[in-house]
């Protein structure tokens, strides 16, 4: 690899061993920058977080603990609409749909309908390729135990 890596001119090293300490620092250099980014992304995302209410964690560090706990999680809520007019009970289902609420069941209790529905748990860490979560790794409190 070596003999035609400086046949293609992409290395100046001049023995096998250099160009392996070469090599390695390139990756080295790679993994640090990607990991610097991946960590300045989620600790952009926590603050945006932070600032909307949806977290009352108090650092970066507790909100990654919090948003892993929320991947593949689930809320529920139940509405009940005593309306008979359909339109007005597919207004409400539209408002519900459009925050991510799903209805999976519908049970009529007189002249009432209760509506169940649920919505995916938000997961920021979701939208990063688990190859740059591995990266955030070392940047967390080594001596602060998860819980």
């Amino acid at each position: 690899m070596y003999d035609s890596t400086k046949k293609s001119g992409k290395t100046t090293a001049s023995n096998v061993n250099a160009w392996i300490i070469e090599t390695y620092d390139q990756a080295s250099n790679s993994t640090k920058e990607t990991a610097t980014a991946t960590a300045d992304w989620f600790n952009n995302a926590y603050e945006q977080a932070k600032d909307a209410g949806e977290t009352t964690a108090a650092n970066t560090r507790d909100w990654l603990i919090e948003d892993v706990r929320k991947m593949g999680s689930w809320e529920y809520k139940t509405i009940t609409i005593e309306s008979e007019d359909p339109g007005a009970a597919i207004e409400e289902l539209n408002k519900l749909g459009a925050e991510r609420w799903e209805c999976f069941w519908v049970e009529k209790q007189d002249d009432k309908k209760v509506f169940y529905l649920k919505k995916a748990g938000r997961s920021f860490l979701c939208q990063l390729p688990a190859r740059e979560l591995l990266h955030l790794l070392p940047l967390l409190d080594k001596d602060k135990p998860v819980e």
